[in-house]
């Protein structure tokens, strides 16, 4: 019974350290797991950089946009006003002017 129990022992041993034994091709399988999942985080963190980047972009284009309409509208004002005045100076001159 001792051989038994000797072999016994050896075997669940051996099963043992099989099991706990990973196989070169699964470690670098595992390994390139993990530096795909590595890859894959900075990837997303260069993404969401980019995407908040844009976001600032577009805050700035959207402020430098209005900034530039209110000045376009002022110019269109100021012009008006300018032809008024200058239409005004001008009807004296018109009037006195000789007719043909």
């Amino acid at each position: 019974m001792f051989p038994f129990k000797l072999v016994l022992v050896v075997l669940v041993q051996l099963l043992v350290w099989l099991v706990t034994q990973t196989p070169p091709d699964l470690q670098a399988a595992q390994a390139q797991a993990r530096a795909a999942e590595d890859s894959a985080a900075q990837h997303r963190e260069e993404a969401a950089q980019a995407t908040k980047r844009v976001a600032e972009v577009e805050k700035e284009m959207r402020t430098l946009l209005n900034a530039m309409e209110r000045q376009k509208k002022a110019s269109a004002l100021k012009m008006q006003q300018l032809a008024t005045v200058v239409h005004d100076l001008q009807r004296p001159f018109l009037s006195w002017a000789p007719s043909m």
